[in-house]
């Protein structure tokens, strides 16, 4: 009789394996406004690799994300052991966040590391440190559940800058960060990719070198908050402000906006405090102030009691002074004020409709008008016809309040 052995191959041992993630954040700017104030955020739709030890095979999940019944959470059945690693990116609803190094690779976080499973839950933070990747993750993320701008299967995308070649700026379809512990810095610079993508990802025509005069607060620069800009270059860094002010603020009617500044406002008592100073908040550099109120002159020979910047300590009079020009911060407030007065609180998807339908792209970008152009064709006339295309009534009143609404009336 010829023996036989008999060979019995055991399954592997299937396991249920929930994968938790939050993300470790610190912003210098983390006690300004109503939101994102904590340090720990949750990993609403963040991408998880699961890499089979012995075969290499590698699968993706993207976690549940805020509207799902596991926010941050993915579960999936494992049977090997498996590394697991958590990329900087989240999907939220159609649309996608991805967060690249400075040379423009995707980074990750790693989890397990030739893991055996185990089933049930598994809780991870990452993130925290000197790491930008978390920081800038959060603020992106939270700004998007937030305010999506009606858009969907849209990737933005976010590279950490060192600040050697590159600070906080929009390039070539992406935003480079180099204030990543700053959230309004981050949700203003997504604020540009929101209108861009909006726009079919076209820029818009601007221009940031106006001439430069007393209402630039540092007196050398432009593409400030309070310099007096083409109305090219004040629209877009005040919508993408509003942006940021609305992702970490509450838009009730008539409610107030806090907001910190990156740059320098030198002569002015930005948070009303009654002393104008550099240092407008605990950190340097930063000042903080309302989407509402209006501030004094460290003098106190004029103040801003509501909008109108630009009117009150901008214009010394003649066309020259006004022409097209306008500031951030006025456009910022004019944003904020349709977003919240009374008789106004348009949703800030209609607001995005409204930039778009101003074919931005298209618009004079500065008081040159060229064969075939007229007035009509600057910034401010384009947003207004368009809030009337759109029947957005209180944009005119909010405009010219704010004194965002001004040209040569004589070119009409």
């Amino acid at each position: 009789m010829i023996a036989i052995p008999l060979v019995i191959e055991l399954a592997a041992h299937a396991a249920s394996v929930k994968v938790c993630v939050t993300l470790n954040v610190s912003y210098n700017d983390s006690a300004v406004g109503d939101r994102l104030t904590g340090t720990t955020v949750t990993a609403n739709g963040i991408h998880i690799r699961y890499t089979d030890v012995g075969t290499g095979t590698q699968t993706f999940l993207w976690a549940d994300d805020n509207l799902g019944a596991n926010p941050g959470c993915a579960t999936k059945t494992l049977t090997a052991p498996t590394t697991i690693d958590a990329f900087y990116a989240v999907q939220l609803g159609t649309n996608q966040i991805h967060v690249h190094d400075k040379n423009g690779n995707q980074v990750y976080a790693n989890l397990l590391t030739n893991w055996t499973p185990v089933a049930g839950t598994q809780n991870f933070s990452i993130g925290g440190g000197t790491s930008p990747y978390a920081d800038i993750l959060g603020a992106t993320s939270h700004a998007l559940i937030r305010r999506d701008g009606g858009l969907t299967n849209e990737d933005f995308t976010f590279r950490w800058s060192d600040n050697t070649s590159h600070g906080n700026e929009f390039g070539a379809g992406f935003s480079w960060i180099a204030n990543y512990d700053d959230k309004f810095v981050v949700a203003h610079e997504f604020g540009h990719q929101i209108v861009i993508a909006a726009n079919g990802w076209v820029v818009g025509n601007h221009n940031y070198g106006a001439p430069m005069d007393e209402c630039s607060s540092a007196y050398t620069a432009n593409h400030e908050e309070s310099s007096k800009e083409y109305t090219s270059g004040a629209a877009p860094e005040g919508i993408a402000s509003f942006y940021a002010a609305i992702a970490f603020n509450d838009a009730d009617a008539h409610a107030d906006c806090d907001y910190a500044e990156l740059n320098r406002h030198d002569k002015y008592d930005w948070n009303g405090d009654g002393t104008a100073d550099h240092n407008e908040y605990d950190f340097v550099d930063y000042d903080i102030f309302s989407c509402e109120d209006g501030f004094t002159s460290d003098t106190s020979v004029f103040t801003v009691p509501d909008g109108d910047y630009l009117g009150e300590y901008c214009i010394d009079g003649g066309l020259e002074d006004y022409n097209n020009r306008a500031t951030q911060y006025d456009f910022l407030r004019a944003f904020w004020d349709l977003a919240t007065d009374d008789g106004a609180q348009v949703p800030f998807d209609d607001i995005v409709a409204m930039w778009v339908a101003a074919s931005p792209d298209t618009w004079l970008a500065t008081d040159t008008i060229p064969m075939g152009k007229d007035c009509t064709d600057y910034p401010a006339a384009r947003l207004q016809a368009a809030a009337d295309g759109l029947t957005i009534s209180a944009w005119g009143g909010i405009a010219d309040f704010n004194g965002v609404y001004r040209w040569d009336d004589s070119c009409l």
